[in-house]
């Protein structure tokens, strides 16, 4: 069915009710059956399930009192539909078999072919993969009797369906490539890039990652020009992924470049803050840090602007961390403190105990030891509380290293001593190890 009905079921509704009646004070009879058949499937979607099962049940009686098997054969095709996305799947089920019946009682194969490619995609969604490939192998045969082409490609795509449910990756994108070339022969240029997005999938998951990605840029070609933005957001996700497996960090740029300004039209903010991240990351992998650390502060604007606190909270210790590992720990204490304000709010302790720690590091750095020890033995205190071991041993560690700039060596012998033992309680023999080789340097 249409994006409309699922985006925006209830206003659909409306509009159904409304054509219903209208149909209904005009007395066209094929109209009200139709329009009925509609409002079945638009009270289901809502839920109103009572409601939507007997619209369709008078509105399949009135096509039969009309003698209209292609009328009946459409609205029938409603309800499988309706029954399929309410997750009714027996019902659906079964109004795919009345379907077969009608198919076969007028010896029509086209519609029979239909019918069995309907009950296939049902009885997948059920979990009885191999029943269901028996249907789409009856109706592909069907197809090939006939020399349709496009029956033909419909099966071979719910084949592709098929492989990926029983997760024999290699069948399906035989199968989906094969459902693009009978899509080219006849013209559906839908539905072959429908598929080529299916095959691009595949070789991602398969690792071929240059070749995911020229298929991801033709989706995206035509979805732009068709002016779909969910789905050119779509593609664009994937295109991001696939150009940073194979490590082309500039077009992970280019295309979370183009997500944000599509999502920031949409309000989208998660999508929106998956594409910073992404570009952000992209850009300290081309060690572009000016651009990584702008782009970090637009998005903590959108953040701010959008009351996100907890995003806030993400790119402001992303900042601070960048600022430390390429030398300016000022810049890096300012972050790490406006950080660990928003995560003390937040009650994200994990967070403020590492952020403590975070800040007694950036002190030690510029010199500021005695205020390290002070945030390094209260972020200790922290991680003691909420039974962080891991992080309790490191900042052990740095308070050793602390005394040890002071040249306090016996200080600092005990608190890596403590540090050892906190690793080597929680099993954490490689950093219990780091802790063993430092106490060596202190002597």
């Amino acid at each position: 069915m249409t994006t409309n009905k699922q985006a925006h079921p209830q206003v659909y509704l409306k509009r159904c009710r409304e054509e219903f009646k209208e149909a209904s004070a005009n007395g066209d009879q094929r109209k009200i059956a139709t329009t009925q058949a509609n409002l079945g499937y638009a009270l289901l979607a809502v839920g109103k399930n009572d409601e939507g099962i007997f619209q369709f049940e008078k509105a399949i009686e009135l096509t039969e009192s009309l003698q209209d098997v292609e009328l009946q054969t459409y609205c029938l095709g409603i309800k499988v539909s309706a029954f399929q996305n309410a997750g009714r799947l027996p019902d659906a089920y079964q109004a795919a078999v009345s379907i077969q019946e009608i198919a076969e009682a007028q010896n029509d194969l086209g519609l029979k072919c239909d019918a069995l490619l309907s009950q296939g995609h049902i009885i997948l969604e059920s979990g009885e993969p191999t029943m269901a490939l028996e249907l789409f192998e009856a109706a592909k045969e069907i197809a090939l009797e006939l020399e349709d082409k496009r029956r033909e490609m419909n099966a071979m795509g719910m084949m592709g369906n098929y492989a990926l449910h029983i997760a024999v990756t290699e069948d399906a994108l035989a199968y989906f490539q094969k459902a693009r070339q009978l899509a080219t022969e006849v013209e559906d240029r839908a539905s072959e890039i429908g598929f080529l997005g299916n095959e691009a999938t595949l070789l991602a998951y398969n690792g071929r990652y240059a070749e995911s990605a020229e298929a991801f840029e033709v989706v995206l070609a035509y979805v732009t020009e068709l002016g779909d933005e969910d789905a050119q957001i779509k593609a664009l996700q994937q295109l991001v992924q696939v150009n940073g497996k194979q490590g082309n960090y500039e077009g992970v740029v280019n295309f979370a470049q183009q997500g944000i300004v599509l999502t920031k039209a949409q309000k989208d903010k998660e999508l929106l803050f998956d594409f910073y991240q992404a570009q952000i990351a992209a850009y300290y992998r081309l060690n572009q840090i000016e651009e990584a650390e702008t782009v970090t502060e637009q998005a903590i604007a959108v953040a701010q602007a959008s009351n996100d606190k907890e995003k806030e909270v993400d790119f402001l210790l992303s900042l601070g961390e960048s600022a430390m590992i390429f030398g300016m720990p000022e810049k890096a204490l300012e972050k790490y403190k406006q950080a660990r304000t928003g995560a003390v709010r937040l009650s994200r302790q994990y967070d403020e105990a590492y952020l403590t720690g975070r800040i007694g590091v950036a002190l030690a750095e510029i010199g500021r030891t005695d205020e390290a020890i002070e945030f390094h033995k209260e972020a200790i205190e922290l991680a003691q509380q909420r039974e962080i071991p891991q992080l309790e041993g490191e900042q052990l560690s740095m308070l050793a290293m602390a005394y040890l700039e002071k040249e306090e060596s016996d200080t600092a012998k005990t608190y890596c001593q403590s540090a050892i033992q906190v690793f080597t309680n929680a099993e954490l023999e490689e950093d219990a190890n780091q802790a063993r080789q430092l106490l060596e340097q202190i002597g």
